[in-house]
């Protein structure tokens, strides 16, 4: 699995030309992107109050990242399981 963090921006579709892309199809890679909270569709919040606004920090980002592979780490384990 690749996992491509799309930064402080909207997530899109990545170019089959891209560098990350073509690596991860030579592995025959799932390739998967992750949008930051804060960004694009991944509003946490309706409005952007300074009180919701206190989870948007590198911090909290790295947290997200971490609870998105842990949570995939399961999906596969239980795969193997099987």
């Amino acid at each position: 699995m690749f996992l491509y963090l799309c930064g402080e921006w909207t997530c899109s579709p990545l170019d089959d030309q891209t560098f990350q892309f073509q690596v991860g199809a030579e592995h025959n890679a799932m390739f998967i992107t992750l949008e930051h909270r804060y960004y694009g569709a991944s509003q946490p919040f309706e409005d952007w109050s300074t009180d919701n606004l206190r989870y948007l920090s590198s911090e909290q980002g790295l947290a997200d990242i971490h609870f998105f592979i842990q949570e995939w780490n399961k999906i596969f384990e239980e795969e193997i399981g099987r």
